[in-house]
């Protein structure tokens, strides 16, 4: 059974299927991206999808449009048929969405969704985070200065002084999802091991002995001498991540 789980780190939503049942009311759910995330039932929604039953000024959860596979709490707006509705997501973005990718819940987890994602948004500003910039494909130290309020962005000024908008998809810290990594893992990493150097790169766990030997993008190897300087990626995320930088590299070249 496919069922949403909340993402503590975020407040966000993700797909994924019920695989074990603990005492107390928890869960082991293994998300559609292979990972898995324990929680309370409450962080659970287990209804079924609300195919052609929604109706304007339901709250409910959708897949947002640039949220890399994330849902988070929107209102129906207008139902335009029995396959689509337009909706307004928490953060005043609006978006057509299919009716598949919608999933009705009631006012109180609608008000506990959007504290609990706003609360953590709120809690970036000031931080020093890992980010992509979009100019060339790779990402580098940033610090968040303040959110953009055209959906889940941030204004970042970056190690030189320049500053630009990056949505919240792009940008890692320690905030972001924790994973075993081992052989096969993507990774967002440290490209060199000069001490001067801010570059990181998409890559892939080859070996995982002392340190990890990672494979980067670029088609170079390094060993990882600090994994907290390091990244878990989702399969998707990493294949499109390369996609992108190779593009912009090869607009540069």
């Amino acid at each position: 059974m496919q069922v949403l789980v909340q993402n503590p780190e975020d407040g966000w939503y993700l797909k994924g299927a019920i695989i074990s049942e603990f005492k107390h009311g928890e869960y082991l759910v293994e998300c559609n991206d292979n990972t898995t995330i324990k929680t309370s039932r409450v962080h659970i929604e287990m209804g079924q999808k609300e195919e052609n039953n929604i109706k304007e000024w339901d709250h409910v959860l959708c897949l947002y449009p640039r949220g890399s596979g994330r849902y988070c709490p929107a209102v129906v707006l207008k139902v335009l048929s029995q396959t689509e509705a337009q909706v307004l997501f928490y953060d005043k973005t609006e978006g057509l969405i299919p009716q598949e990718e919608i999933y009705r819940i009631d006012n109180k987890q609608m008000e506990r969704t959007v504290r609990e994602i706003t609360s953590h948004e709120c809690g970036m500003f000031g931080r020093t985070v890992v980010a992509r910039k979009d100019s060339c494909g790779v990402y580098n130290i940033g610090k968040i200065v303040r959110s953009d309020w055209h959906g889940p962005r941030y204004h970042l000024e970056w190690t030189d002084g320049s500053q630009s908008i990056q949505e919240a998809v792009h940008i890692f810290g320690q905030f972001s999802r924790q994973q075993e990594l081992k052989p096969g893992s993507h990774v967002l990493a440290l490209a060199s091991a000069e001490p001067t150097s801010f570059t990181y790169l998409p890559g892939m766990v080859i070996d995982r002995g002392d340190r990890l030997l990672v494979q980067f993008c670029n088609g170079k190897r390094s060993f990882l001498n600090n994994t907290k300087l390091c990244y878990w990626l989702s399969e998707d995320y990493y294949k499109s991540s390369v996609d992108f930088y190779k593009r912009k590299q090869h607009k540069i070249l």
